[in-house]
């Protein structure tokens, strides 16, 4: 071999181990600075409303009730009579059931009283039109969106925030969407509209009084009424975060302010984008999310301080299972990925593709392999994480589903000079969920109960805790520690 040759591959190596570098260390300066994950362990600034008999609920509002929160699974109209939800769990994982309404537990009480920081909420159906408008449409460069598109409008020059479709080339509501601004003015309002009055949204400020980011409510604010009107007692500089739904088709007009109020994006040094490619667990469920932003993609982006995340998930599908007619395989979704030049991958496992469905472990690990490949192949060196297989059923297929996951990651990075790292979910220790097949031998107590609907997909509660478990994980995985 020639010299030129070895020099040429001595700069190779020395580029290749370059951008190895400066890619963790924005990845890990990213971790070490993130704060606005703090939002979903900080008590709101408006206390949750306390549980009423006989009174209209719908889909993601929450209420206290007997010391714990509780969040509505389907729309409908509370019991005549009684204290409300009391239990923690269901036997088999499901919802409570209160006249017609069906709720999920959400953690205990945190907040009884309103802060004394919080705002004036009100919300109203039609605009109330005060001070002056800045419309996304006129002016995107005061507005920062993430996980979504910001081409497409609608007849009334609305901003249709849509990311990944579960169908090729048909953008829709996905998990991760947000919208950030900042604003001085006393009086902030908000519009956006949903498609029907499922539709809903949260709002966090960060008032720049040291404690860091915070939900306006604990629960979801529904866009049947569009307007949400903020009012401060002060006027001065806040970042606010518009959480969107994962499923719900909605519109986002702008913001209106006093007069002499301004309104522009808040500035993030070196911000990361991430695309995570997963099946139902990020994509949501008939169990939830329906709390706007408690989604996982939305809890990995700020647990991590990944600024800008993409959730391509969609319902039933996998590394090798397609789907409903029409959906998508992993590593089709990769085209789409790859335009968006992520700085972190994250695909999560899916179950879709265990023995039950007709997929054997050989066929599923080359195909975790090839997926990987094709990410290299394509030209990125940003780290490559993996998670193992969603437990949705007390199954030993879930297992062999989770170590031909492994396997197929294991054939990749034998050989793959750039960072990646793997995160257990069945195969955790301890379990992210624990059954029957994966408890230890009897030794570990099942969370079932509590964090799983009765399809097996998580509640909101269990999202929250599948997302704090996976942060951990990603940030201790070796392509990243």
């Amino acid at each position: 071999m020639s010299a030129d040759v070895i020099a040429r591959g001595l700069v190779a190596q020395a580029r290749q181990s370059a951008a190895t570098d400066l890619a963790l260390t924005r990845l890990r300066g990213a971790m070490r600075q993130a704060r606005d994950g703090a939002v979903f362990a900080q008590p709101p600034l408006i206390a949750p409303p306390a549980w009423s008999a006989s009174t209209a609920y719908a889909k993601g509002q929450m209420v206290a009730a007997n010391g714990n929160c509780y969040v509505a699974v389907t729309a409908g109209t509370s019991a005549s009579s009684g204290a409300g939800p009391a239990a923690r769990t269901v036997n088999g994982g499901g919802a409570i059931a209160d006249g017609g309404v069906l709720w999920t537990y959400f953690g205990p009480v945190r907040i009884t009283v309103n802060d004394a920081a919080a705002p004036t909420l009100t919300q109203s159906a039609t605009d109330p039109a005060f001070g002056i408008t800045i419309t996304y449409k006129a002016y995107p460069q005061s507005f920062a969106l993430y996980g979504a598109y910001g081409s497409s409008f609608d007849g009334a020059n609305r901003l249709i925030p849509n990311g990944f479709g579960a169908k090729p080339g048909q953008p829709g509501p996905a998990a991760g969407r947000r919208i950030e601004f900042c604003s001085d003015g006393a009086n902030v309002m908000v519009s956006l509209a949903g498609s029907n009055a499922a539709s809903f949204c949260r709002v966090a400020v960060d008032q720049y009084d040291g404690r860091g980011l915070r939900l306006v409510t604990p629960g979801s604010l529904l866009s049947a009424s569009p307007f949400i009107r903020l009012g401060w007692a002060t006027a001065e500089k806040r970042r606010y975060v518009v959480f969107l739904s994962t499923a719900n088709y909605d519109v986002f007009a702008g913001v209106q302010v006093d007069n002499g109020a301004t309104v522009w994006a808040p500035v993030v040094a070196d911000p990361l984008r991430a695309v995570l490619i997963a099946d139902s667990i990020v994509a949501g469920s008939g169990f939830g999310p329906f709390l706007a932003g408690n989604d996982i993609a939305t809890r990995l982006a700020l647990g991590l301080g990944i600024a800008d995340i993409w959730g391509f998930a969609a319902g039933g599908t996998g590394e090798l299972n397609p789907g409903a007619a029409g959906l998508s395989t992993f590593v089709q979704r990769l085209p789409e990925a790859m335009a968006l030049k992520p700085d972190l991958w994250l695909i999560l496992g899916s179950c879709n593709d265990r023995s039950a469905n007709g997929y054997t472990g050989a066929a599923l690990s080359a195909q975790v392999t090839a997926t990987m490949q094709a990410i290299r192949s394509g030209g990125a060196t940003a780290p490559i994480i993996r998670g193992g297989a969603w437990p949705i059923a007390d199954s030993a297929d879930i297992a062999a589903c989770e170590a031909a996951i492994k396997a197929g990651y294991d054939a990749f990075a034998a050989t793959d000079p750039y960072p990646h790292g793997y995160v257990p979910v069945s195969a955790a220790t301890p379990p992210i969920i624990t059954r029957g097949y994966n408890n230890g031998g009897g030794v570990l107590m099942s969370n079932v109960n509590q964090y799983l609907g009765g399809d097996g997909h998580p509640t909101d509660w269990g999202i929250a805790h599948a997302a704090n478990r996976l942060v951990e994980g990603i940030a201790g995985a070796p392509g990243t520690a």
